[in-house]
């Protein structure tokens, strides 16, 4: 594939007006050669346009970075993967005393800890270090034993940054710098929020579903102490597909010398587990993997939306980032064709439309309530069958409501699972969890002797069972 930079900057302008998006950047990467184009705003309010350099929000990608921290710091033998947590951080602390004793460094950064930290209230900005942060999660419950099963942690993720710095002596945004910036000469990347006062920079949005009016969001960041799991990395598209670059090939610098081993760099994008939560993708360290060589991770934050895929095995990768909270449809608009022709992979969805309809079940296995420190699930029985309402324990967005939402009709499509038309107040409730269209499929587990199940799985998550014991 010829990259053709005028034609991709065309696309893009046209692909923002289509999808409604404030502002998005891309970065192509293929066999060496690199392409960019920006379009739309850094920030509504201000007037200010982006461009190729605007650093921009990353959010959750940041997790594949902290991953290759980590996997550095096991080259160099400070750390063994295999080795309990509570061997490296004495003082580290979950609520339940066998589960700190049996959380590995791997089950950190391949989200099999079962630590039920999503997401955290702002404790101010004093109390937001992330040492802070890994101190207070000595109140954080599972969601299931340490290796049992595998659900997005962003807790977990905080810890094996805690873990880097104590084992180096080096707070963790200096090891961020030192160690992976300053060697790929990512020169439009920071982690600490301060730095992205030294050059443009963009701001989250949210559209109002409305009047198709784009609102700034009032948070430039969340929480602090949350910083390894992508609440403070901001980078243009062209850095990020560097840093990819280098696991595009095994580890080497851009001198070629090596910031990772090839075994390491390998290692990280091996499945550990066939799958997180609901979605139809495995876990590898750090990365996602979507299968035939593709690797990648998304990221979201307050009004922003972004994604990284790579293949090595294609010496291709593609960033996009977005500052809309409605971004998701305009990467999938824009990645899936190149995805297709460079290495013939579809973006995978998590789809009920495979599975045949089962009317016979029993609905009293499925009432309940099921929660993690962040949403909450309750399942109910009505005459014509099973409702669903939620609820948003905490608003990290603005968009965010914490009230009860009304119920939504659960239809059982068999094997657990069952396909659900949120509301509009739903959606509204929580955009990141229920997206402006289009049905949610959620599915349930880990049934007790009494064969009810034990977990609700939607999304990349799994919600517990309110009030069982582990």
């Amino acid at each position: 594939m010829k990259l053709n930079s005028a034609k991709i900057q065309v696309d893009l302008t046209d692909a923002l007006e289509r999808h409604r998006v404030a502002g998005a950047s891309i970065a192509i990467l293929h066999e060496g050669a690199l392409a960019m184009a920006a379009a739309g705003y850094a920030n509504i309010s201000t007037g200010v346009g982006l461009t190729t350099d605007t650093m921009m929000h990353i959010g959750s990608i940041t997790k594949v970075l902290n991953a290759t921290l980590v996997m550095q710091l096991v080259d160099e033998g400070l750390l063994d993967l295999e080795v309990p947590v509570s061997q490296y951080l004495p003082d580290f602390r979950v609520k339940d005393p066998s589960a700190t004793e049996e959380i590995t460094v791997k089950m950190l950064i391949n989200h099999t800890s079962g630590i039920d930290g999503d997401t955290t209230i702002d404790h101010g900005h004093d109390e937001e270090t992330v040492e802070k942060a890994v101190a207070r999660m000595s109140t954080y419950s599972q969601i299931f034993p340490p290796g049992a099963d595998c659900s997005y942690s962003n807790a977990a993720t905080v810890v094996a940054g805690h873990l880097a710095a104590r084992v180096t002596g080096v707070s963790w945004y200096e090891l961020i710098k030192n160690r992976i910036f300053k060697p790929l000469n990512m020169r439009c990347s920071v982690v600490l929020p301060e730095d992205a006062l030294l050059a443009r920079a963009s701001m989250g949005h949210f559209l109002d579903w409305q009047t198709n009016r784009h609102i700034r969001s009032s948070h430039a960041f969340l929480p602090l102490g949350f910083a390894p799991a992508g609440h403070t990395a901001m980078m243009s598209p062209s850095d990020l597909v560097i840093f990819a670059q280098m696991h595009l090939s095994n580890g080497l610098g851009p001198d070629g010398s090596p910031m990772l081993s090839a075994e390491s760099a390998r290692l990280m994008r091996e499945t550990t587990t066939p799958g997180i939560g609901r979605m139809p993708y495995g876990v590898g360290l750090g990365w996602m993997t979507y299968g035939n060589g593709v690797v990648g991770h998304g990221g979201g934050g307050p009004g922003v939306v972004g994604r990284l895929y790579a293949s090595p095995r294609h010496q291709f990768a593609i960033a996009i980032l977005t500052n809309s909270d409605n971004g998701d449809s305009l990467i999938e608009d824009f990645a899936a064709p190149y995805l297709q022709e460079v290495c013939g992979f579809e973006i995978p969805h998590s789809s009920a439309s495979d599975v045949l309809p089962n009317a016979t079940i029993d609905n009293a296995n499925y009432v309940g309530c099921f929660e993690d420190s962040w949403m909450s699930y309750t399942i109910a029985e009505k005459s014509d069958g099973l409702v669903l309402s939620t609820r948003t324990k905490i608003a990290i967005y603005d968009v965010i409501s914490t009230e009860p939402t009304d119920s939504a009709v659960m239809l059982p499509v068999g094997d657990d699972q069952f396909v659900v038309k949120p509301t509009d107040q739903q959606r509204n409730a929580n955009r990141e969890a229920f997206p402006q269209a289009g049905d949610v499929l959620i599915t349930f587990r880990n049934k007790d002797s009494l064969g009810r199940p034990q977990h609700l799985a939607s999304g990349s998550r799994l919600y517990r069972r309110a009030g069982e014991q582990l």
